[in-house]
């Protein structure tokens, strides 16, 4: 009788733990999140905003890697 009573209590628990996650994944799902309105009035985000600058990189023909400049790069590559 005592294993009927515990299994019952834990059937219960169990059933209203997934109701109650239920209940969260809906109104997290319902409120508009926080990127999806900086998205929608068109400004960007603050990783987006910086400013990357870029390099030409040129191939070594010796040991084709690519450096930013043959004369500072110290091949120690096979021909």
């Amino acid at each position: 009788m005592v294993k009927l009573i515990i299994l019952v209590v834990v059937i219960a628990a169990v059933f209203f733990a997934f109701k109650h996650i239920k209940k969260i994944k809906a109104e997290r799902d319902a409120k508009p999140t926080r990127q999806a309105s900086a998205r929608d009035s068109g400004q960007r985000p603050g990783w987006a905003r910086r400013v990357f600058k870029s390099e030409v990189l040129v191939e070594c023909p010796r040991c084709r890697t690519f450096v930013a400049s043959l004369n500072d790069h110290a091949c120690r590559g096979k021909s």
